[in-house]
């Protein structure tokens, strides 16, 4: 469908000019369909916030908000599911931290790896200069 020419531009044959056009069409609607969910439901929230700014316009309102957890637990205090929540967030951050050391580990591994491949592709390519942990070289702060 497509030919390279010595000038690196890409010629369309003539016979292929309609699969080409079809195709840049299907390419364009699936653009616009991954994007028109968002789009279309923040249009419908602000076309829905209008009613709520008329219908409030030039009165005086008061509004109480209340959020809460409510853990009443019959005869005892609750004090074990204080405890079950701190155990699960001191899990959590644990987990956190740990994937953290070990994904820095890995990029410790690959980064020679890497900038010989780099290497291999285009000898005069410059190396990103990242810290062999992947962190932002200090002199570049």
């Amino acid at each position: 469908m497509k030919k390279r020419s010595a000038g690196n531009k890409i010629q369309i044959n003539a016979d292929n000019l309609k699969d080409y056009a079809l195709l840049q069409f299907a390419e364009g609607f699936s653009k616009f369909a991954a994007i028109a969910p968002k789009w279309g439901a923040l249009a419908f929230l602000a076309y829905q916030l209008r009613y709520a700014i008329t219908e409030l316009a030039g009165k005086e309102t008061l509004a109480l908000i209340k959020a809460g957890v409510s853990y009443e637990m019959g005869r005892g205090s609750g004090g074990w599911f204080n405890v079950a929540c701190l155990l699960l967030c001191v899990l959590g951050v644990g987990y956190g931290l740990f994937q953290r050391w070990m994904r820095s580990r890995q990029i410790q591994m690959d980064t020679e790896h890497f900038k010989r491949l780099e290497r291999l592709i285009d000898k005069k390519r410059s190396s990103s200069n990242l810290t062999s942990k992947g962190k932002t070289n200090p002199s570049d702060k």
